[in-house]
């Protein structure tokens, strides 16, 4: 029931706390905080995303629910390489592939 152009502070900071509760990702909450604040007018001089309040609820969200990690594992590359130079196949790509290697 927030006026989307003029919300008050406390309409921000509850509407991103419901969707924190519903468990949404912070990600996601972070997204709807910039939405509001590319659209709706300064609160106390800030842009909404910029307000020490909402700051402050963000942060908090991000330490209560950090990002998860995408993968469990990582591989090793260097298992393919060694595993390419026992077929010396490794010839045909190594300057490319180890250079790209280097990279990273």
């Amino acid at each position: 029931n927030a006026d989307p152009v003029t919300p008050t502070l406390n309409d921000v900071t509850s509407y991103l706390d419901h969707l924190f509760s519903k468990g949404l990702a912070t990600d996601t909450v972070a997204s709807h905080r910039s939405a509001i604040s590319m659209t709706a007018n300064p609160i106390d001089g800030y842009q909404i995303g910029q307000h020490p309040i909402v700051v402050g609820l963000l942060s908090t969200m991000w330490e209560e629910r950090p990002k998860k990690v995408k993968y469990d594992t990582t591989w090793d590359p260097q298992i393919v390489f060694t595993h390419l130079e026992r077929l010396e196949i490794a010839k045909l790509c190594a300057g490319s592939c180890q250079q790209r290697m280097q990279r990273y």
